[in-house]
């Protein structure tokens, strides 16, 4: 029986690779036709820069795009649609952070369900995984303890294995990893694949020849809260048209989320 009075949210979540100059604008539109194809009613974006969100800005007049973090370097956007009603938009910092990260949470509506749906992009390095581990404490946190009854947290973790995430205390029993809520399914698995995708390759280089077997990480996550995951998929593992290249060394984590 089909759910009265339920609404599917569609949301995306990709880091663009925006510090990668090399054919930006063909690849920040490859982002937007994304979008716009899968009708993405909030996009949660990540390694934004001034060009590309000047950009975005011309692609998709329909949308708010709403930045967070140092706007004058790299930053995390958040895109929401003109259906959907944005009820405030904040931006939280990250205190322990050196790379200027920091957490971007929006309240959105959409028809009577209303949701927080959180933007992070965490510290990047291995040096870096005490600073990271305090931080996805400091989002879960706050995924959690909002007074929202649906949240979502979205966006690259910079994860490179399960270990992180369990130091961390793992996730709380009211939170899903939307991969996992969606059955595992193999094929949407890795999200930064060194030997399928042309830009990690690139970035990969010498440290993956002779261990392929650990070219392929999953460090961008959805995790959902008081919603049913109905659909998950990775968008941007084919080359656009004319490009030599991908469209990022991530690809995007679409899921379809049901708010009865």
């Amino acid at each position: 029986m089909d759910n009265i009075g339920a609404v599917t949210l569609r949301v995306l979540s990709w880091n663009t690779e925006g510090l990668n100059s090399e054919q930006l604008a063909a690849r920040t539109e490859s982002v937007a036709n994304c979008i716009l194809a899968h009708d993405v009613h909030v996009a949660l974006l990540q390694e934004v820069v001034p060009a590309s969100f000047d950009q975005l800005l011309q692609w998709l007049s329909n949308y708010r795009l709403l930045p967070g973090g140092h706007t004058d370097h790299y930053f995390v956007a958040t895109l929401i649609k003109d259906s959907v009603q944005c009820l405030d938009c904040r931006v939280l910092p990250l205190d322990n952070s050196r790379m200027g990260r920091c957490l971007l949470a929006c309240n959105v509506q959409l028809g009577d369900k209303q949701a927080r749906l959180f933007n992070c992009h965490l510290e990047s390095g291995a040096s870096q995984t005490a600073e990271r581990r305090a931080q996805l404490v400091t989002c879960l946190r706050a995924m959690t303890s909002s007074a929202a009854t649906r949240s979502l947290l979205g966006g690259d973790f910079n994860i490179m294995c399960s270990d992180e995430l369990k130091s961390a205390g793992g996730l709380p029993d009211t939170v899903s990893d939307a991969w996992e809520a969606s059955g595992r399914p193999k094929g949407e698995k890795y999200t930064w694949d060194a030997a399928k995708n042309l830009n990690a390759a690139r970035r990969c280089g010498r440290r993956c020849i002779g261990r392929l077997m650990r070219s392929s990480y999953r460090p961008d996550r959805l995790l959902v809260r008081g919603m049913t995951v109905d659909r998950f998929e990775l968008c941007g593992r084919d080359r656009p048209p004319g490009l030599q290249m991908h469209t990022s060394d991530h690809y995007g984590l679409l899921v379809s989320l049901v708010l009865d």
